[in-house]
This record gives structure tokens, sequence and C-alpha cells, in this order.
């Protein structure tokens, strides 16, 4: 009898340990969300609503910064970083190419190609941009372009709109030019905020597989490690050995600590 109740529990520890983890690469899938909005701050509305931190958004959802800003995150790839008083609704949320109508303000678009989306486009009442890899500003009646290049559609007339090039409506026509300092030095604003929600966005990517960090190092040590990698202080390959398991996060995380230095690199050549 001792020595049946003794093989029960070693099957059952068994059981366990195969439960486990297949629970562990359950939540290595990494389920990306359709669409989030990170208030950084102030006052910001999702339908009329006052929100705070975090929120889901689903298609057809108005977004109202007011005094405040705030950043929607399409598919954990598409970044649109909100100014004060602008307002956009989530035209559609399709992976492949979401759509965003822009009403009112300014926004920072940065397109990160990640999690499968392809394109994105962005309208107004006036022109329409669309992009499959690029980080640019887009205001009514305006776009200034500073990476990659965007295909811009305004007053009826086509451009594309390459590395510090503006189009704009001056006289009622269309006309592109070359970025001024003034605008380059708001590009660099941009590029700031830019930078923090990269990182916010590999924080929260982070979290989602806490439980598995912590059977090998802890978060505080990969958060360390992250920030080493952001500077260059360590190459961020490092990541992997402290987490030997293979799973999809982690190259989500490489992914976006990438960009960050991308985006770093960026920010000291203005």
């Amino acid at each position: 009898m001792g020595a049946l109740k003794y093989i029960l529990i070693v099957l059952g520890i068994i059981v366990i340990g195969v439960l486990g983890t297949a629970g562990y690469f359950y939540n290595s899938l990494s389920k990306t969300v359709d669409a989030q909005l990170h208030i950084e701050s102030g006052y910001v509305q999702v339908n009329g609503n006052s929100v705070t931190g975090n929120v889901k958004l689903r298609q057809g959802d108005v977004v109202e910064t007011s005094n405040g800003l705030a950043t929607i995150i399409l598919h954990e790839s598409v970044l649109i970083s909100l100014n004060e008083n602008t307002k956009t609704t989530l035209e559609d949320l399709l992976l492949k190419h979401p759509k965003i109508s822009q009403e009112t303000g300014k926004s920072w678009n940065k397109f990160t190609r990640l999690s499968g989306v392809e394109g994105y486009s962005i309208k107004d009442s006036e022109s329409v941009a669309s992009v499959r890899s690029t980080a640019f500003q887009f205001s009514n009646g305006k776009l200034i372009g500073f990476e990659g290049e965007v295909d811009y559609n305004i007053a009826d007339t086509d451009f594309v709109v390459e590395e510090r090039k503006v189009v704009e409506i001056v006289d009622g026509i269309p006309v592109k030019r070359d970025i001024t300092a003034e605008e380059l030095a708001e590009v660099k604003q941009s590029l700031e905020r830019q930078e923090r929600e990269l990182k916010y966005l590999r924080e929260l990517e982070v979290k989602k597989y806490t439980f598995i960090i912590n059977k090998f190092t802890t978060e505080e040590t990969v958060m360390e490690t992250l920030e080493q990698a952001d500077s260059g202080e360590k190459d961020i390959e490092e990541l992997r050995k402290l987490v030997p398991v293979k799973i999809k996060s982690t190259q989500k995380v490489v992914d976006l600590t990438n960009k960050i230095k991308e985006t770093k690199q960026q920010i000291e050549s203005l």
C-alpha cells in the first residue's frame, strides 16, 4: 500500500510538471492586443468617457486628448502619439493594414512593422497617408516625413514624402519642401516621446511572461539588462541567456530593444 501511495505521488508530480510546462508555453504565446491606449498625462476621453492608465480599444472607438497626451498602440506594432486637442477614430483594425481617421489635432506616427502588420493608413478631411515602415508627423493639411517614405494624397495630388521632407497646403496649393530647423526640433521631441512609448510597450511584453522569467532569473534583472542594452553597454542577445526557454516573447523584446536603440541614434543625430 505504501509503494502504491508513493507511485501515485510521483505520478502526481509528473502530471503537475507537465501541466505547468504547458502553462508556461501557453503564456509564452505572447498574445497581441489589437488596440490599446496608453494615457501619458492630462485629461483623455474614449467615447466621451474619461480614462487613465491603459485601456483596451475597439474598432469605431473615438479618442480625444483635450489637454492630455496619449498613445494609441495598434497590434503592438503601430504607435500613434496624440498631441493635446487631438481627436481620432479607429476606422479599421485589420491586422495587415489598420486605418485611423484624425479629425483634429496632431500626431506622431511610428510604424515598427512588428507583429504581422504590413501597412498602415491615417487620414483627415483633406488627405490620407499610407506607409509600410516609417515615422512621420501628421496634422490637418501637413505631413512631415522623417523615416522611410510616405505615400501622401492631399487635395487630389499624390506625393512620395521622403526623409526630412514636408508637404503642406500653401495658398490653397499642395507643395513639397525641405524640413526647417524648427520642425526638426519638434521631431526630436516626438522621437524622445517615441523612445518612452517603445520602452513602455517592451515593459508590457516582459510582464506577459514574468512567471516564466522568475524560474530562471528576476524581472528586475531582465529590465536592468535591457536598459544596459539600450545604452550599448550589453548585447541584447544576453537576454536569451537569462531566459533559456525558447519563447515568442523573447524575440519581441529583442526586436523592440533594437527599435529603441535605433530611436536613440536618431535623437543623437539631430
